[in-house]
């Protein structure tokens, strides 16, 4: 257990951080958040919590937006709420940790903060459940799905504010449509593979039950490079096929060990069809994948927070 003199503190607004927050403020001995929901206050994505150590008062924030910095809307930090805070109860310093972070140009130019900034690590909406699920039933099930893609796809989206020069090639949700026009091609054109797409909303465990009885998941990006499922089907222990990711985690994740990836959606088919003919590969990113998973946990992730703190705010945790 860590020992935490907690000065005051806000939660998230998204509902995916609060399980995350609960963990963490219980581990901490937090208790309840002065601040239910910070969107109001501190701006949208935006949570944090203030300590003392030594004598002085040190804040944390955390940042769960989808933008990483690449448009100058993805940072919706109220920096007159954030500077009052500060002033108010005398921080010494902070440290933010985000959700899809970059610490390389061009994708977080528009990042105030980022000198500032560490990878939080990202989490699916519900990892007890998906835990609970794969205790339930034979993962090791003969897969009858081929390739599966699950999701929606907004033809209406456009990035409202984009960096003059910058090629719309990095807007995710542009990215997101071009490989699902790939998807729905090959899967017109190829009977022979047993490609499940659809945007229908059916209960998770329905969901979880068409991960496992796939022998891969595809990959689409969000509004983010990283999404929610994407860390569902690495908890699930699937093969991902889907394009390079470029954001970072406090952990490695690498391409063609722990998923398979593409530089262009035209090269999807072929590897499609590589993957289905070669079993020994899919195989081995399975088994790279479930060594992820200690990595895939909250105590993983507060961990991480917890050892840059310390390096960054010389704050000392003493564990009992």
């Amino acid at each position: 257990m860590v020992r935490v003199k907690i000065i005051h503190s806000g939660r998230n607004n998204r509902e995916f951080m609060w399980s995350f927050e609960d963990y963490f403020y219980n581990e901490l001995g937090f208790g309840k958040a002065d601040i239910h929901n910070c969107e109001r206050i501190l701006g949208r994505n935006f949570s944090y919590f203030i300590f003392e150590e030594d004598g002085k008062n040190w804040m944390v924030l955390l940042d769960a937006d989808d933008g990483s910095g690449i448009a100058s809307d993805n940072y919706k930090l109220n920096e007159d709420a954030f500077n009052k805070l500060k002033e108010t109860y005398d921080v010494t310093d902070y440290i933010v940790f985000k959700m899809q972070y970059s610490s390389r140009a061009p994708h977080n130019s528009f990042y105030p903060l980022a000198e500032k900034t560490h990878p939080l690590g990202y989490f699916p909406y519900f990892p007890d459940q998906i835990d609970e699920y794969k205790r339930s039933v034979d993962m090791m099930q003969t897969p009858t799905i081929d390739f599966l893609w699950m999701g929606t796809v907004n033809y209406e989206d456009n990035p409202p504010v984009w960096p003059d020069g910058l090629d719309k090639e990095h807007w995710q949700l542009g990215q997101r449509i071009k490989g699902f026009e790939m998807i729905q091609s090959i899967k017109e054109k190829r009977p022979d593979l047993n490609i499940v797409v659809s945007s229908d909303r059916i209960q998770y465990y329905d969901y979880l039950d068409l991960v496992a009885k796939s022998k891969v998941c595809l990959e689409l990006p969000g509004v983010g490079n990283f999404t929610t499922r994407f860390f569902e089907n690495l908890k699930m222990g699937k093969c991902i096929l889907g394009k390079r990711l470029y954001l970072e985690l406090p952990y490695d994740i690498i391409a063609d060990e722990h998923y398979i990836a593409l530089d262009d959606w035209s090269e999807m088919e072929e590897a499609m069809d590589y993957l289905v003919e070669n079993n020994k590969t899919r195989y081995t990113v399975m088994r790279n994948v479930r060594e992820l998973w200690p990595k895939l946990t909250y105590q993983y992730a507060l961990d991480s927070m917890l050892y840059n703190i310390r390096k960054h705010l010389t704050m000392k945790i003493t564990y009992k």
